[in-house]
């Protein structure tokens, strides 16, 4: 087990915490990326879940150009690992990111930047890149960001933080774990368990970040959120009856009843208690971002 230096405190802004599982494909190049940053004060910590692959010796091979821990967790599962590297984040600030996302090398040092401007927040996300993807994925990640905006206007509005990125104040990872007996929309109780009680949440339009869109891809997600959402905003925002969406609100088989119709129906409850500012707020992000739902 590894022993945290107390000095670090003093002197890190960011702990990076990886969970990863067979990524010697992706992973490298977000450590690249992150060897490339121009803001230093930071550490990595990789935590692997028993990798079959060459995950660990890639990871290792960046011990030179980056404060960076490999740390091997007992068991696989998201929320364990996780949990494993907060016991070992020496930051002030605990970023939770995904192997194969990517980022710019100004990225932290704008964080950093968001940061001190404004101290009362105690956690938070980014907006995705639109730019960084293909043309074809452009309106869905649009449709993401969106979603992200539109749930910050709500009190508890963090529904919308994606697992792929999540900051956090070192002192309230200390109070709140991931659950580990969660194995779907972890980081969605993980957030809202903080934003319960009463903790600062906002989002940043800059520095943005780029993530894979594999696992939704496979999941079938993407199109399933983006069709709700619209169904959501056209029912409750609009005022019209919901547009007929194949995926909306959850008619995807079993697998998606089981593991998303619990997120779907607290997203439906936020948008119809949304208030008259709420609503009038929404609009604006339509209507800002060019937005028409047919």
């Amino acid at each position: 087990m590894l022993k945290t230096n107390s000095n670090l405190s003093n002197q890190l802004t960011f702990s990076i915490i990886i969970p990863a599982l067979n990524e010697e494909k992706f992973l490298p190049l977000l450590l690249q990326d992150f060897g490339e940053q121009t803001f230093k004060q930071f550490e990595v910590i990789v935590v692997d879940g028993k990798s079959q692959d060459q995950t660990v010796a890639k990871a290792e091979s960046f011990n030179k150009s980056l404060k960076i821990k490999i740390l091997t967790a007992a068991k696989k599962g998201v929320s364990h690992q996780r949990n494993l590297g907060i016991k070992q984040a020496t930051g002030k600030w605990i970023i939770f990111m995904d192997a194969d996302n990517r980022i710019k090398p100004y990225f932290l040092q704008g964080l950093n930047y968001q940061l001190e401007k404004s101290p009362e927040i105690d956690f938070f996300t980014c907006l995705m890149a639109i730019d960084a993807y293909p043309l074809k994925h452009r309106p869905i990640i649009k449709s993401l960001n969106l979603t992200i905006e539109i749930l910050a206007l709500f009190a508890n509005g963090t529904s919308g933080v994606m697992g792929a990125m999540i900051g956090v104040k070192n002192s309230v990872c200390q109070k709140f774990k991931f659950n580990e007996n969660v194995h779907y929309g972890e980081d969605f109780d993980f957030v809202q368990n903080i934003s319960k009680q009463g903790y600062q949440f906002s989002y940043f339009k800059d520095p943005t970040y780029y993530t894979s869109l594999r696992r939704l891809e496979k999941d079938g997600l993407i199109q399933v959120t983006s069709a709700a959402i619209q169904g959501m905003v056209q029912k409750y925002v609009l005022k019209k009856e919901a547009i007929k969406l194949k995926k909306y609100p959850m008619i995807g088989g079993g697998y998606y009843q089981e593991k998303n119709l619990t997120w779907f129906r607290k997203l439906d409850k936020l948008f119809k208690q949304a208030s008259k500012k709420q609503i009038e707020k929404i609009k604006e992000l339509l209507e800002k971002q060019n937005i028409k739902l047919e």
